[in-house]
């Protein structure tokens, strides 16, 4: 998200990470950061004051990928269904496990096992995922531990 706030002698940003473990920047109206709540060094780019702050490269959207996609982007991993859902796909782990259990589709197969029988689960169980999301089928909950403290919020029952 993107904030700009106009004032008379100077115009300033203030741009939130919703992603990993986010974070806040304040920029000056060149783009340059002037505060960064963490620094952030890595190879594609630098979040710190001084630098000029580069937005994030576009990762994948898991509810626009194509299944031939689907099938390309699980074959490049070496660990298990849920994690390969979780990282190629960009949806993390709790959502890629509802995604397995829709698919009825051990989370834990390894993925050199997984057939094209599974990714077609995987897939329909997206491709229906997509239609809740889309038609704003929507039933919020909230998960709390044993001391009431909220976990989680989800759009809809997991």
């Amino acid at each position: 998200l993107t904030f700009t706030f106009e004032r008379g002698d100077e115009n300033t940003k203030i741009v939130v990470e919703l992603f990993g473990q986010g974070n806040i920047a304040v920029l000056d109206e060149t783009g340059e950061v002037v505060r960064s709540l963490e620094t952030v060094g890595l190879k594609s780019r630098t979040v710190a004051p001084g630098s000029q702050y580069e937005y994030p490269s576009s990762r994948l959207d898991p509810l626009t990928i194509s299944r031939d996609a689907l099938g390309r982007h699980m074959e490049q991993s070496d660990t298990d269904v849920v994690r390969t859902i979780a990282t190629q796909l960009n949806l993390g782990g709790l959502y890629a496990e509802e995604l397995c259990t829709r698919a009825g589709v051990e989370k834990t197969l390894d993925i050199a096992d997984a057939t094209d029988d599974h990714y077609d689960a995987i897939y329909d169980a997206i491709v229906n995922l997509r239609q809740q999301v889309r038609s704003g089928e929507f039933d919020p909950r909230l998960y709390t531990d044993d001391d009431d403290a909220v976990v989680d919020v989800t759009p809809f029952p997991l």
